[in-house]
């Protein structure tokens, strides 16, 4: 951390062109006394990202020299590491991928620290799936709540949490766990609940879809924030997050995705049918996750300011920009 008058910290986004890369990107963007640098995968997907070209590397995290050329070139004060598979769904198809991907570019990421900017503080994202399946008559979970993934996303994410863990004890890498719950808002992938939902109502109003939505099972709990809100808690847990630590970043209450998609629905301008069924892909799945994220709260001053709601609009407007966007004939 830095004081006042002291020297523009570098910032490193891994994956920055993710969903929460853009958003954290935009967050960061105005702040004085930093210079904000984003990774991406792929040379490609440098377009229209909220960061100048200039500050945008292309790196594969599987790539041990490409990363510690990254690191030793950006010198980063800050390192938000959100790079890896995020898709849980797809992770039952691809688990050797999504574990190798997520863990051994974590284990290159904090080597390449370590060699080139040893002093950097990294936050590591992970997510509330490490708590596995709640029982019944559990109360929202703590970060002190054993975890029992039960799909291998999740256990990719718990193994990136151990590795952090033994880098800070055996180390001193400062770095710090953000145990994200679900996420939504503007420019989420359709991969995703909510995207999926958004572009689907959006296109059926376009006329190019069925009005038909047809979705997996919507009896599941989730806890739910947006972006907007993880993005400013990613900010202050690095500002003033403990390193060493691992903080809940999440809501505290539970919504029924079938809600969820109803809220949807509710601002859709035509008639839409909904077909809900089992969701097979997912041989196991949580019936109710619920985060406590009073440590986040009272240790940097969090709190969430999006309603759900107005998330969802937010992601169905987002939506419809991009469908018409697509529909528009070119100028010229």
């Amino acid at each position: 951390m830095f004081a006042t008058g002291e020297r523009t910290r570098r910032v490193l986004i891994t994956g920055l062109e993710g969903f929460v890369g853009q958003h954290l990107a935009t967050e960061l963007a105005g702040a004085e006394k930093q210079k904000v640098f984003g990774s991406i995968r792929r040379p490609e997907l440098r377009v229209d990202l909220p960061l100048p070209s200039d500050r945008i590397s292309a790196c594969d995290l599987l790539d041990r020299a490409a990363v510690e050329e990254l690191v030793e070139r950006i010198k980063p004060d800050f390192i938000y590491h959100l790079a890896g598979k995020a898709d849980l769904g797809g992770s039952w198809q691809e688990p050797g991928e999504t574990i190798r991907a997520n863990l051994m570019g974590t284990l290159n990421l904090i080597q390449a620290v370590l060699i080139g900017s040893p002093k950097c503080r990294v936050l590591a994202v992970s997510t509330g799936g490490v708590y596995g399946r709640m029982l019944g008559d559990q109360d929202a979970l703590k970060e002190d709540s054993c975890i029992a993934p039960v799909d291998p996303y999740s256990v990719s994410k718990a193994a990136v949490e151990l590795l952090c863990w033994q880098y800070f004890e055996s180390h001193g890498l400062q770095a710090i766990i953000a145990r994200s719950f679900n996420h939504i808002g503007p420019g989420q992938s359709p991969r995703f609940l909510v995207g999926r939902v958004a572009k689907c109502i959006a296109e059926i109003e376009a006329n190019v879809r069925a009005p038909v939505l047809a979705l997996g099972n919507l009896s599941s709990r989730r806890d739910f924030t947006d972006v907007r809100d993880v993005v400013r808690a990613y900010r202050a847990l690095m500002d003033r997050g403990r390193a060493g630590e691992v903080y809940n970043v999440a809501s505290g209450r539970a919504v029924e995705i079938g809600q969820v998609v109803q809220s949807a629905l509710s601002f859709s301008e035509v008639p839409i049918r909904l077909e809900a069924g089992d969701d097979r892909a997912r041989p196991l799945d949580s019936p109710v996750l619920i985060g406590d994220s009073s440590k986040l709260r009272s240790h940097v001053g969090w709190e969430p300011t999006v309603s759900i709601e107005e998330s969802i609009l937010d992601a169905l407007n987002y939506a419809r920009s991009r469908v018409r966007d697509f529909r528009s004939p070119s100028v010229g």
